[in-house]
């Protein structure tokens, strides 16, 4: 898919505590476990956000009163 260029050490010590026998794995399983937590965060910010208001009143009410 892509060719993307990686911190040789990064990779090394990953993968060594990960536990995977390769990279492409040890990626994938990263990749999925990212995707999940910005998931997550974009659920809880639905839950603890205030809704935003508009600051005009008048925008607020039909017929423009």
């Amino acid at each position: 898919m892509a060719d993307i260029k990686l911190d040789d050490i990064l990779v090394e010590v990953a993968l060594r505590l990960s536990g995977h026998r390769n990279a492409s794995d040890m990626v994938a399983q990263a990749l999925s476990e990212y995707i999940d937590r910005l998931q997550h965060r974009e659920l809880m910010s639905f839950f603890t956000d205030p809704p935003a208001f508009p600051a005009d009143e008048k925008t607020v009410r039909p017929g423009g009163d």
